[in-house]
């Protein structure tokens, strides 16, 4: 008796790490049905009636008979409409009606796509994932929808042949005639990087020099960095600058990024890795599950979204208080972890957070001429919305007020005059200079390579160069500011990235007297 027995692999999603499914079809003697057995969710139960339809329309006949379908490992759910494509191909290969051809060498081919009830294959989400595990697992060949080819591709090794497929007859044909060897140079080809935004000059910003010195710090140490400053100031302009004044990705962080991207379904269509650092700038309405992640099946968050790039939050203190708070666990870890019923997640989450608010109800705190008429009680009200141990973890804060008239004219001009103000690839050049600074001596140190910002030991200022003089200046300004542990170690960084911005090996009193600049100036002395 000739065994009518199918396989395909595919993969599945979790979290943002693909996984391996092995996908086995057998038909066997009883009444006609049709079962797929293997913890899949409501989308693969559904999956029976899309492949019944997709096998008749698409000229095949369905085997009329028992119908048992399988997705391995049983023990692990399984979730999305991924698995129609190998499921109907399984069967037609288990029925005799597609055989594979010579060329596959008895190899089990791979294939993820969701069908339509004519037979189309339509796009699906987190396909560099997949195609990572499909080629994790030695496999050779891979069908996937037209539309994911270009991002399959930038996930796949030169070994892995990649295939793009618009219906399951098309599919039928490349395994009986084996795959394309000319990679289908008609369909999109991985040629050029997808840019994560188009930033404004930071040259364009015009009366905000302490604040731009601010920005380029936190983006030369990766400091969480706090504008405080009046509606109209030009807090959101100066957040806008931080995509182009970062460095690029390096490949290790681009090939991670994307993988978070495409778990999120957002890398459909592109043609190549995310080579920018990315922006994101919820609303201030944003729900602390956006931020988190999670679902069923579980997607990344907006903090994941913005791993290695910058997290923009404006208007914090409109901002639910519990979501602020959702703020402290990535600023520490870097990143976040998932508890749910079905799943126990840790995705990454190491951002530079950029958050900005009016420095009281009316917003005119800081601006000259006595225009704020809100009592301290009020301002401190205000403010108190942000906890304590959430501005504990931010490494500066820098008030922003409006420009002056003169400014206000220059930000309308094209270019500036001043050799002393930055453009963004000056600013960019300078702040990649000084990565290279901090990474060359996590190396000397024999440590993982970090900024500043993510420098963790508690023998912080030996590592750090910082010298005695400067270390009692640094204990007494502590004592006087009444600044927690956290903060004195964090103030003894943002010297240290002071000094290597600046180009400089010795850190000095100077540096010192601009990092405290940056930490006493959130509630002036007596004010509040």
């Amino acid at each position: 008796m000739q065994l009518k027995y199918g396989r395909f692999c595919s993969a599945a999603i979790h979290g943002i790490e693909g996984i391996l499914i092995e996908i086995e079809v057998s038909l066997l003697p009883g009444l006609p049905s049709f079962e797929i057995v293997g913890q899949g969710d409501s989308a693969i139960r559904e999956s029976k009636n899309r492949i019944l339809a997709a096998i008749k329309n698409s000229g095949f006949t369905f085997p009329p008979s028992r119908v048992t379908a399988s997705l391995a490992p049983a023990w692990m759910r399984k979730e999305g409409s991924a698995f129609d494509l190998p499921l109907a191909l399984s069967i037609l290969l288990a029925s005799g009606q597609v055989h594979l051809h010579p060329s596959f060498n008895g190899q089990v081919p791979g294939a993820f796509g969701e069908l339509g009830l004519d037979g189309t294959i339509r796009p699906i989400p987190g396909v560099f994932n997949r195609t990572a595990a499909i080629s994790q697992a030695s496999l050779r060949h891979l069908l996937v929808p037209a539309d994911n080819v270009a991002e399959a591709r930038v996930s796949a090794p030169a070994a892995l042949m990649v295939a793009g497929t618009v219906s399951l007859a098309d599919s039928a044909r490349i395994l009986a005639q084996g795959m394309p060897v000319d990679r289908d140079d008609s369909l999109p080809v991985p040629v050029k990087a997808v840019a994560a935004t188009q930033a404004p000059d930071i040259r364009m910003i015009q009366g905000q020099a302490k604040a731009v010195r601010a920005l380029i710090l936190a983006a030369a140490g990766w400091h969480p960095v706090l504008l405080l400053g009046s509606p109209g100031s030009g807090k959101t302009a100066l957040a806008s600058t931080l995509p182009g004044i970062l460095p690029p990705l390096d490949p290790e962080e681009a090939q991670l990024v994307t993988k978070i991207h495409s778990a999120a379904s957002q890398m459909i269509g592109l043609p190549a890795l995310i080579s920018e650092r990315p922006f994101l700038a919820p609303h201030a309405g944003v729900t602390r599950h956006a931020l988190t992640g999670g679902g069923n099946p579980p997607v990344p968050g907006l903090f994941s979204l913005s791993h290695r790039g910058v997290l923009f939050l404006d208007e914090l203190t409109q901002m639910d208080s519990s979501v602020i708070d959702m703020l402290r666990q990535p600023l520490e870890a870097r990143e976040i972890h998932l508890s749910r019923l079905r799943y126990n997640l840790v995705l990454p989450a190491d951002f530079l957070l950029v958050a900005a608010t009016n420095p009281c109800r009316c917003g005119e705190y800081f601006e000259p001429g006595q225009r704020c008429h809100c009592t301290p009680d009020s301002v401190a009200r205000h403010l108190g919305k942000i906890s304590g141990p959430l501005l504990d973890r931010l490494d500066l804060a820098v008030e922003v007020r409006r420009p002056a008239l003169d400014d206000l004219i220059k930000t309308v001009q094209p270019q500036s005059e001043d050799p002393a103000t930055l453009s963004s690839p000056q600013a960019r050049q300078k702040i990649a200079a000084a990565w290279q600074v901090q990474l060359d001596r996590c190396r000397a140190l024999g440590r993982t390579p970090v900024l500043n910002g993510r420098f963790e030991d508690p023998d912080l200022a030996r590592l750090l160069a910082i010298p005695p003089p400067v270390l009692r200046l640094a204990g007494q300004a502590a004592e006087r500011y009444h600044l927690s542990v956290r903060s004195y170690q964090k103030l003894l960084r943002v010297t240290r990235t002071i000094a290597d911005l600046d180009g400089t090996e010795e850190v000095s009193t100077e540096h010192l007297a601009e990092a405290l600049g940056y930490r006493i100036n959130l509630f002036p002395e007596g004010q509040l």
